[in-house]
C-alpha cells in the first residue's frame, strides 16, 4: 500500500525550458519581469508581446513566456485573451514537442481552463477526457497536472448548472486522492471546497456547510484566524445558512464577519466593503432603518479606491431615503457601524452559534488555500475562485461578488492551494 504523502513539488518542473533559458541578453525581457512583479501588468504584457514579435527566441523559451502571458492576462479579467494566447501556446507547442510533451499538456489544461471562463465551456467539456487519458499515461494518474485537469473538468457542469455532475467528478477525485495524499493536502481541500460549492448549488446545504466547517478548522490548523481563507469559508457557512432559511443565524455570522474583516483586513479592503455591502442588504431585508443609515455610513466612510461610483451614488440615495425615515436628518460624518449585533472576538473564534465551532474565523484568499479549481486560477488570474462568475456566499442573496479564488488562488496549473500556483 502506498503511504499517503503530501503532494510532490509545483508544477512549474513544468513550465521550466530545458534549455535557452532567457537571460539578460532578451532585449526588454528583463523591464517585462521588473514590470509583472510591481504589479504593472498592462506593461509587461507590451513588452513581451514585442520580444515574441521579434521572433528571436528559441520556441521553449517562447512558450514559457506566453505561459506568463496567459496568467496576467488572467489576472487582468480578460478570459478572452488568456485563452487567444493558450489557443496559440497550445499550437506552437504540438509542432515543436508534441501532443504529451509536459509542457503542451500544462498548455492544453490552461487552454481548457479559459475556454470554460470565455464561453466555450461545451467545448471544453468535449476534450478533457482526451486530455486526462494523455496525462495519466504520460506523467502518471497522480501526479498534480493530472489532479488538476481532473479538478478542471467539473468546469462545464459547473458553468452549466449541472451540480450533480460536478459533484460526481469531485466525489471520485477525493476517494483517488485519498489513497495517496493527506486530508490536509492542498489539492485534497480545494477538491473538499469544490464539492462544498456544488452541494450547496444543488440546495444540499447541510452536507456543503459540514464541509465547509471542516475544511475551516483544517485551514486554520495551517494559517491565522485572519487569513482571507479562513474569511471566505466563514463567509460561505453564513450564505449557506441564509439560503436554508436559517436568516437569524445568517444575519449573526455575517455581523461578526463585517467586524473581523474590518479587524483583519482594514477598513478600506474590499472583502470589508462587500461585507458592510452585505449589511446593508441585510437591514433593508429586516426593514432597519437605523442600521441601513449606520452600514451605509460606515461603507461610505472606509471606500476601497475601485469603488464603482455608481455604486457609490446608489448606497448615499439609500442612506438619504433611510436617514428621513428614522428622522436621522441629513446624513453626514463617520460614525462607525462595529457592533451592530457583531459580537466579534479578540481571537476571532465565537460560540457554537456560528455553525463554524469555536474557528469561525475562517478565512479566505485566493492565494493559498483551498482554491476552487485545480486550474486554480488565483484570486482571478486563470483559475479559479468560486467560477469565473464569482458567486460568493453573499452573492448568493445579493452580497455582490468577490475577489479572488475560494481559498486559495492558483492558476491553471491546480498549484494554488500553496499559493499563487505556477501558471
Amino acid at each position: 500500500m502506498v503511504a499517503k504523502r503530501r503532494q510532490d513539488g509545483p508544477l512549474l518542473r513544468h513550465l521550466t525550458p530545458e534549455e535557452d533559458a532567457p537571460g539578460e541578453h532578451v532585449d526588454g525581457l528583463a523591464e517585462a519581469m521588473r514590470s509583472a512583479d510591481m504589479g504593472d501588468l498592462p506593461t509587461a504584457i507590451a513588452r513581451v508581446e514585442e520580444i515574441l514579435d521579434r521572433g528571436e527566441l528559441g520556441f521553449r523559451v517562447a512558450l514559457v513566456l506566453r505561459k506568463h502571458l496567459i496568467e496576467w492576462f488572467g489576472a487582468l479579467g480578460m478570459p478572452d485573451e488568456a485563452r487567444r494566447v493558450a489557443t496559440d501556446a497550445v499550437q506552437e507547442a504540438r509542432v515543436h514537442l508534441g501532443a504529451c510533451h509536459e509542457l503542451t499538456l500544462v498548455l492544453r489544461n490552461s487552454e481548457l481552463y479559459w475556454m470554460c471562463l470565455s464561453g466555450f465551456g461545451e467545448v471544453a467539456h468535449g476534450r478533457f477526457a482526451t486530455l486526462i487519458r494523455d496525462v495519466e499515461r504520460r506523467l502518471g494518474p497522480s501526479d498534480p497536472l493530472a489532479w488538476a485537469v481532473r479538478t478542471n473538468s467539473a468546469m462545464p457542469m459547473k458553468n452549466a448548472g449541472d451540480f450533480a455532475g460536478a459533484a460526481r467528478v469531485y466525489r471520485k477525485l477525493l476517494q483517488d486522492m485519498s489513497a495517496v495524499l493527506e486530508d490536509t493536502d492542498m489539492l485534497v481541500m480545494t477538491t473538499r471546497d469544490n464539492l462544498a460549492e456544488v452541494l450547496a448549488g444543488q440546495g444540499d446545504y447541510g452536507e456543503s456547510t459540514r464541509l465547509y466547517e471542516g475544511l475551516l478548522v483544517d485551514m486554520l490548523s495551517r494559517s491565522g484566524v485572519g487569513d482571507r481563507r479562513v474569511l471566505r469559508l466563514r463567509d460561505e457557512i453564513a450564505a449557506n445558512a441564509f439560503c436554508a432559511g436559517e436568516f437569524e443565524r445568517a444575519q449573526e455570522l455575517w455581523g461578526v464577519l463585517a467586524e473581523d474583516c474590518r479587524r483583519h483586513l482594514g477598513e478600506c479592503d474590499p472583502e470589508t466593503a462587500r461585507q458592510r455591502t452585505l449589511q446593508v442588504l441585510l437591514a433593508v431585508e429586516r426593514d432597519d432603518p437605523e442600521a441601513v443609515v449606520r452600514w451605509c455610513r460606515t461603507l461610505l466612510d472606509n471606500l476601497p479606491e475601485d469603488f464603482p461610483s455608481e455604486d457609490i451614488d446608489g448606497f448615499r440615495e439609500v442612506m438619504r431615503t433611510y436617514s428621513e425615515r428614522c428622522g436621522a436628518g441629513r446624513p453626514s460624518g463617520g460614525q462607525s457601524a462595529d457592533g451592530d449585533g457583531a459580537r466579534s472576538d479578540a481571537d476571532g473564534q465565537h460560540d457554537r452559534r456560528d455553525g463554524v465551532g469555536r474557528h469561525a474565523d475562517a478565512q479566505r484568499d485566493g492565494r493559498d488555500g483551498v482554491g476552487r479549481h485545480a486550474d486554480g486560477q488565483h484570486d482571478g488570474r486563470d483559475g479559479v475562485g468560486r467560477h469565473a462568475d464569482g458567486q460568493c456566499g453573499g452573492a448568493k442573496c445579493g452580497g455582490g461578488k468577490r475577489e479572488g479564488g475560494k481559498c486559495g488562488g492558483g492558476n491553471d496549473t491546480g498549484e494554488r492551494m500553496d499559493g499563487e500556483g505556477a501558471a
